[in-house]
């Protein structure tokens, strides 16, 4: 398990920035010895922050059944993740208010996708075109705050900035990764992968090149407004039906991506466990965070591509930033 990560300004030529891990406990080991039930307890008790969706993997892993309604609690905190980044968190880094008062309403259910974006429009099938325009006409001061806080985006951060090319991971990988212990370092698991394929962000790719920082952050927006609608996207590919997964595999999507749980029981004890989450991928040595902060510039200019960084890719650790 992660313990923290270090983004580090850096003085000099060469990169800007020198991404470090710092490794935390292994939290899955405490679930040898255990049943599968009390696995699944410690699991959650440990996890608080995705708690549903590591009971989901767990259970599936262990083949224990579903719990009634452990679906749903895993949208909303999916949802709150989401939230919290857009309405709270992040809004500040570009002169911002938060809005607390709409995180209380979406986290009722009192709003919906016109609430949110401020007209009733698709975002997903907006082509570049339609996008420019909405942002120009959401920078109005009586604009929601994610539009206003997307156009912001739009304007002060590059294409440039954390454009790196990395396939997403596939069924084909995690069995390599199981049989030859091999790193999964060059894929990503995050959620952009279940929402690549829809004009909004083909458009935006097109235009920016690649994929860049803003097409990440658009691909959060798509996700939160898929929890609000209630069709959220957990990963429909046929690799991740529960049907199909091998004996002692748990797979689902949590709020920062694909999260993999993996046991071994034997006489109903738990020989051996391991839980890989979105940001563990993302994290290894030549991983995603280590490519897109080696891509990022100095500056004033690096920091806020830092925290736009961490509102796209949303590392579920604690991170220090150490500038000049």
């Amino acid at each position: 398990m992660i313990g923290r990560l270090v983004l580090r300004a850096l003085v000099g030529g060469g990169a800007a920035w020198q991404c470090e891990v710092q490794q935390g406990v292994q939290v899955a080991s405490l679930c040898v010895g255990q049943t599968p039930e009390q696995a699944v307890k410690i699991l959650s008790r440990v996890f608080a922050l995705c708690r549903a969706a590591h009971s989901v993997a767990a259970r599936q892993a262990l083949g224990l059944p579903c719990v009634h309604g452990e679906q749903q609690e895993q949208i909303l905190e999916i949802l709150r993740d989401h939230v919290m980044a857009f309405y709270v968190h992040f809004p500040k880094f570009f002169g911002l208010q938060p809005d607390r008062l709409l995180v209380q309403r979406i986290n009722i259910g009192q709003v919906n996708r016109q609430v949110i974006l401020g007209a009733d429009v698709s975002l997903a099938d907006m082509n570049s075109t339609d996008l420019t325009s909405w942002l120009k006409e959401s920078q109005r001061e009586n604009a929601p705050l994610l539009p206003r806080f997307l156009a912001c985006l739009r304007q002060k951060i590059r294409p440039t900035w954390g454009r790196i090319e990395v396939p997403a991971l596939e069924r084909a990988s995690l069995t390599t990764f199981e049989q030859n212990n091999v790193s999964l370092s060059g894929y990503d698991a995050s959620l952009l992968p279940d929402y690549v394929h829809m004009p909004l962000l083909q458009g935006v790719i097109a235009q920016d090149g690649g994929i860049s920082l803003f097409v990440r952050v658009l691909a959060r927006v798509l996700d939160m407004l898929a929890c609000i609608e209630g069709y959220v996207m957990a990963r429909p590919a046929a690799w991740l039906s529960e049907e199909i997964l091998p004996q002692g595999w748990g797979l689902t999507r949590a709020a920062r991506g694909v999260l993999w749980h993996k046991a071994h029981v034997h006489a109903g004890v738990i020989k051996d466990y391991t839980v890989i989450s979105p940001t563990q991928w993302h994290l290894e040595t030549g991983g995603m965070m280590e490519r897109i902060v080696a891509s990022l510039p100095s500056g004033e200019e690096g920091r806020l591509a830092v925290q736009v960084l961490l509102c796209a890719l949303n590392p579920c650790v604690p991170v220090t930033i150490i500038r000049d």
